[in-house]
């Protein structure tokens, strides 16, 4: 039990930094990665999670604390960030992240509407 639980909480957390990435976060490293690097490699993959990730934003996504970034998970970045987006990008990237999951101030649907991948 206690593996699913650090599991959920590293996927959690590179969900957040995908939502901080996207939405312009302008400190440099945040949580043991770089937040430029993240926004350059994932924002395009975040706005169009039709996409396949590349290797360089599933890299960047794999270097920040996961446990740090769910501090940042507030409701406002919830209402500013497409949160379906930013799970489906880290799943891509070979995360799994459970429907009920919480990080912050989300919680992950049972079915979100754009859940194919």
């Amino acid at each position: 039990m206690v593996m699913v639980n650090t599991m959920a909480t590293m996927v959690a957390m590179v969900v957040v930094i995908l939502m901080l990435a996207h939405l312009g976060v302008s400190q440099q490293t945040l949580c043991g990665g770089n937040i430029s690097d993240l926004r350059k490699q994932c924002s395009k993959f975040v706005e169009n999670p039709n996409l396949n990730p590349s290797q360089e934003c599933c890299s960047a996504v794999n270097k920040f604390d996961i446990r740090c970034a769910c501090n940042f998970v507030t409701p406002i970045v919830t209402k500013l960030v497409n949160m379906t987006n930013a799970v489906i990008v880290a799943r891509k990237c070979g995360l799994t992240i459970q429907p009920g999951f919480k990080c912050g101030s989300y919680t992950v649907p049972d079915h979100p509407p754009n859940w194919k991948i």
